[in-house]
């Protein structure tokens, strides 16, 4: 039996879920102020957003100096869905539903040769050619969009119809998500030099 294996068979065994469990449990109860465990990332991530009005290079050193990094846009989406299960108060702060709301992402856009590049604190990737690159001012799925398994986080061309705007990437832009009680984008075209107040990023750091 291979130790892989058997290391698999253990995390599925009641005995397994078990430990896994208050392991969970332990991160969770001791997550740094401002800060919450979220399980399918394995990382702490702050409960609200910092660096509200800052400009895009600002937002990128504060979460530095924070312990951590600015979310990634695959890392939005797996905390959406667990504040949506586990901690409705921050997943409606998410949603704009107490207001304008808007976050970044690290995801910036460049363009060589006719093709979208995407980068991440992971490198430098063409964007996938199965991503959607033209603008659905008419909307996206959100659902679809948050469930699906992109690995650079972008909507798929054949994603389902809704109500989330989505705005494609453009050269030398910065990705966010912005929403209030009315409406909510996913916009690829945002200018780096931008800063408004409704406007931070949320930071990510290793949880120990």
């Amino acid at each position: 039996m291979s130790e892989k294996f058997r290391r698999n068979r253990f995390a599925v065994s009641p005995e397994g879920r078990r430990i896994e469990q208050e392991r969970i449990e332990h991160l969770q109860a001791n997550a740094p102020k401002g800060f919450m465990y979220v399980p399918k990332l394995g990382m702490y991530v702050t409960e609200g957003l910092v660096a509200r009005g800052e400009n895009w290079d600002n937002q990128k050193r504060i979460s530095r100096e924070e312990g951590g990094r600015v979310e990634m846009i695959t890392e939005f989406k797996k905390v959406a869905i667990y504040t949506k299960e586990n901690r409705p108060e921050i997943y409606n702060q998410i949603m704009g539903q107490n207001g304008l709301q808007g976050e970044r992402f690290y995801a910036e856009f460049d363009k060589e040769d006719g093709e979208f590049y995407i980068i991440t604190p992971n490198g430098i990737e063409k964007v996938h050619k199965r991503n959607l690159i033209e603008d659905r001012v008419l909307g996206i799925s959100l659902d679809s969009w948050l469930n699906d398994n992109s690995k650079q986080g972008l909507p798929h061309k054949k994603i389902d119809s809704g109500k989330l705007n989505f705005w494609s990437p453009k050269e030398g832009a910065v990705a966010r998500f912005y929403a209030d009680p009315f409406r909510s984008g996913l916009g690829c075209e945002g200018h780096p030099l931008y800063s408004n107040s409704f406007l931070g990023v949320r930071v990510v750091r290793e949880a120990a």
